[in-house]
């Protein structure tokens, strides 16, 4: 259905700490440490005592094209 389509597809553009950690070929403590700085600014915190969160992809990908210190 139309609506199964468009909740994949939004479910796709959502990356975990760890998948944009691969993305921008750093570790996930280094994600976490943009999302303290500012740098990186999650689209959600889930609701697990970890503090985990998600990311959208073109946030990501938006820091990797933004030059030195974007992907560091």
């Amino acid at each position: 259905s139309l609506v199964f389509a468009r909740l994949w597809r939004m479910a796709s553009d959502l990356l975990t700490t760890a998948q944009a950690a691969r993305l921008l070929d750093c570790t996930p403590q280094t994600v976490l440490n943009k999302v303290r700085r500012g740098v990186l600014h999650p689209a959600q915190k889930l609701p697990t005592s970890s503090g985990r969160f998600v990311f959208v992809r073109a946030d990501v990908e938006a820091l990797l094209s933004s030059g030195p210190g974007g992907a560091a």
